[in-house]
């Protein structure tokens, strides 16, 4: 009985000092270093506005395809910066967060430049198991250059786009060293005033495995099906009256190597990106029976040379085939372009707290 009775006194005395305490760990697991890495890219882009063979071959007749460039290759630029904190919220469990804004810059075109930002959120629960949010944002990235034929002026009008990217992904182990990610995604693309009839939100699930079975190696393979969905479709204006949905499926591999000496690591990575509009309009030729798979392929070169300095070196190569019931579709819808690029970054740590 005096040991109830002494219960209040107990509480005032100690439950004080362990809500400080808790507060003071959560205090300290907030007080921690900022990683940043700065990074500029140096680049070449074969092909930067995607223009088939045969526009290629038309640009010297129709200049406006160019916009305001004179070739269809250009130099590219890219700096980034990227912003890392990562508090102590569970002794056991990381938590991430990481920001990032960078600007893709050509040399050839200023309308076609555009900036990039994103965010993640990274959640450790257990072994080779993370939760992750992300968001990215380009407000506004140009497609291509038209010539309006329902105006006396023949105006030469840009369409561009917003790509808002929404995700999330967890994942889990299976086997040993091995473990499975799943992945939905959102991709919301808006157009210009003038192209609204092309407003699309892109939504996919995606199946992807790992595994690092094999000293040195570690092997990635996915599966990604989903639809685009034509939001603008026959919404009262007679441009929406053709149906610009699709169905999709993407399948990938990737293969990354970490050798003992010289390069940090290697990597070489394929997808298949097959398409499907949904349109049987007889009317519309452009999108009725209409098909493409987009390959890619990307090799991936990393070195350390200094604690803070690292070099990238990457080459991307892209080939689009389209079918088409009409010969002049297949050949202004396929297109092919490479990349290469050298990245530098530089990593350090700004400490407000020591």
């Amino acid at each position: 009985m005096k040991f109830i009775w002494s219960l209040p006194v107990i509480i005032y005395l100690f439950l004080p000092q362990q809500i400080e305490a808790q507060s003071n760990n959560w205090k300290n697991g907030l007080n921690v270093p900022l990683y940043i890495r700065t990074s500029m890219s140096f680049g070449y882009d074969s092909n930067f506005l995607r223009l088939s063979s045969a526009e290629k071959n038309d640009a010297d007749y129709n200049p406006f395809i160019l916009g305001d460039t004179d070739t269809y290759d250009s130099a590219v630029i890219r700096p980034e910066f990227r912003l890392n904190y990562n508090p102590v919220f569970f002794n056991e469990n990381e938590t991430k967060f990481t920001f990032k804004i960078s600007k893709v810059k050509f040399g050839q075109s200023n309308e076609k430049s555009y900036s990039v930002f994103s965010f993640l959120v990274e959640q450790h629960l257990g072994p080779y198991q993370w939760l992750r949010f992300g968001y990215v944002n380009a407000p506004q990235v140009l497609l291509r250059y038209y010539r309006d034929k329902d105006s006396i002026s023949r105006d030469i009008l840009t369409s561009n786009f917003s790509n808002e990217i929404i995700y999330l992904t967890y994942s889990f182990k299976v086997y040993k060293k091995s473990w499975f990610r799943i992945k939905p995604r959102l991709n919301r693309q808006y157009f210009n005033q003038y192209f609204t009839e092309f407003d699309t939100e892109v939504s996919t699930l995606e199946f992807r495995g790992y595994t690092q079975l094999l000293p040195d190696f570690k092997l990635s393979a996915w599966y990604a099906f989903g639809k685009g969905d034509n939001t603008s479709y026959d919404d009262g204006l007679l441009s929406t009256t053709v149906d610009r949905s699709y169905d999709m499926s993407i399948v990938g591999a990737q293969l990354i190597h970490y050798p003992d000496h010289f390069f940090k690591s290697a990597s070489l990575s394929l997808t298949a990106d097959h398409r499907k509009y949904k349109s049987e309009i007889s009317d519309d030729p452009l999108h009725t029976g209409r098909e493409h798979i987009d390959y890619k392929a990307s090799l991936l070169l990393n070195k350390d040379f200094l604690e803070d300095l690292s070099l990238q070196f990457k080459l991307n190569y892209r080939h689009r085939t389209t079918e088409s019931e009409y010969n002049w579709v297949e050949s202004e819808k396929s297109f092919s372009k490479f990349e290469i690029w050298l990245k530098v970054n530089y990593d350090f740590a700004l400490d407000f707290y020591y």
